[in-house]
């Protein structure tokens, strides 16, 4: 692996969504450490913490957004980059968002040279 190479933490319980975007983000060079839900995420977090997560809003057991309050929460990580994926956004969730930090949250379906420079331009941020 190159010594400069960032890696992804990709939270997403569909795993041709996972599979796909894995596809996308390996292509840019980018190392990505998959996860199918938030604990797991969590729990990867906590060993091999990425430099960027990329998560989506409705997975099982615990939300994205709630994920998202748990790492923000632990003050090692509360500068930790994190893009949020959705297919709609609540109004309470767009206002809790809003006056966050290294947060970005996307609609879905998401432009891909979007994404891609959403993720270029929060990694340079930290």
């Amino acid at each position: 692996m190159n010594a400069s190479q960032k890696v992804i933490l990709l939270v997403e319980d569909d795993s041709e969504n996972r599979r796909l975007t894995k596809d996308l983000l390996s292509f840019q060079n980018y190392r990505v450490i998959e996860a199918e839900d938030s604990y797991q995420a969590l729990d990867i977090l906590q060993r091999d913490p990425p430099d960027l997560i990329l998560t989506d809003v409705s997975l099982p057991g615990m939300d994205g957004l709630t994920l998202t309050q748990k790492i923000r929460a632990q003050e090692k990580f509360a500068r930790m980059p994190i893009i949020v994926l959705t297919a709609y956004l609540r109004q309470s969730d767009q206002e809790a968002l809003q006056n966050t930090t290294l947060l970005q949250c996307l609609l879905k379906p998401v432009n891909i040279p979007v994404l891609l420079t959403h993720i270029q331009n929060l990694m340079q941020a930290a």
